[in-house]
Formats: C-alpha cells, sequence, structure tokens
C-alpha cells in the first residue's frame, strides 16, 4: 500500500482529491442509476443493470477508500511537520547550550593555565633555593601536587 501512496504523493494534492471525489460521484451515480433502471421497460438496460450495480459499489468503495487514506496521508504530513517544528527548537536550544559549555570550558581552561604558571613560577623559584642541596623540601612536593589537581 505504502508504494501506491509513494507514487501518488507525486501528483499535485488538488488534482488527487478531485479524481477521488469524481470516483466517488461516478460510483454513486453508477449505483443509483441501477436502482433507476428497473423503471425502464427495455430489456437490454434489465441485462446491464446487475454489471452497472456491481461496478458502481466497486467504484464508490474505491473512492471511499482512496479518500480515507488521502485523509491518513495529511493527518501524518500534519504530525511530521509539527515535530519537525518540535526538533527545530530543540537544535537551536541545543546550539544555545553548546555555546555556553564552550564558553565555560575555556573560562575553566583559561584558569587551569593560569593557575599552572603560578605554580611553575613558585617552583622554579623554591628550585633555585635548594638546587645546591640536593633535598626536595615538602613545600615543593605539595606546589608539585597542587599544580597536577584540578581547580574546585
Amino acid at each position: 500500500m505504502w508504494q501506491f501512496q509513494t507514487m501518488l504523493s507525486l501528483i499535485p494534492d488538488s488534482i488527487l482529491v478531485f479524481v477521488y471525489y469524481v470516483l466517488t460521484g461516478a460510483g454513486l451515480a453508477c449505483y443509483i442509476a441501477s436502482k433507476l433502471v428497473k423503471w425502464i421497460p427495455n430489456p437490454l438496460f434489465q441485462v446491464w443493470r446487475l454489471p452497472i450495480e456491481l461496478a458502481g459499489v466497486a467504484v464508490l468503495c474505491l473512492g471511499c477508500y482512496l479518500l480515507g487514506g488521502y485523509g491518513v496521508e495529511m493527518v501524518w504530513r500534519a504530525r511530521t511537520a509539527e515535530v519537525e517544528a518540535k526538533v527545530a527548537a530543540v537544535e537551536e536550544q541545543s546550539k544555545q547550550a553548546s555555546v555556553q559549555i564552550n564558553t565555560k570550558v575555556v573560562t575553566k581552561t583559561k584558569v587551569i593555565h593560569e593557575k599552572g604558571q603560578i605554580v611553575r613560577q613558585y617552583i622554579d623559584r623554591e628550585v633555585a633555593k635548594y638546587d645546591s642541596q640536593c633535598v626536595i623540601p615538602d613545600a615543593f612536593i605539595k606546589a608539585h601536587n597542587d599544580s597536577a589537581e584540578a581547580p574546585k
């Protein structure tokens, strides 16, 4: 069924609706004509009464079926448009959230880099004092560990 609907989706909607209504109307007209033929005494009309009635019912059912399928298609198109609008809104919110997150990351990275620079300068000053003695003071170890920690 979906292949049939896919092929019909290539035809403009206004033409499709017109064709569906014409089919439904033609089926209804054939059915009514077959019922009215009873009053015509000509035997030629009586021979074709049953085939016209059956064809009218078949075409009427086909027209109603196609109109129903078109209605379902329009409901799905509306739902698709609604979901696409929601997705677009969520994408916009996602972009804004990404910008905020990137700003925070850049700020934190800058703070970490600045803190690392300060600790390195402190270590360079302290190492110069104890370099000749070959003793590692506790302050140096603490400063080294502080430089490796993430900021709180």
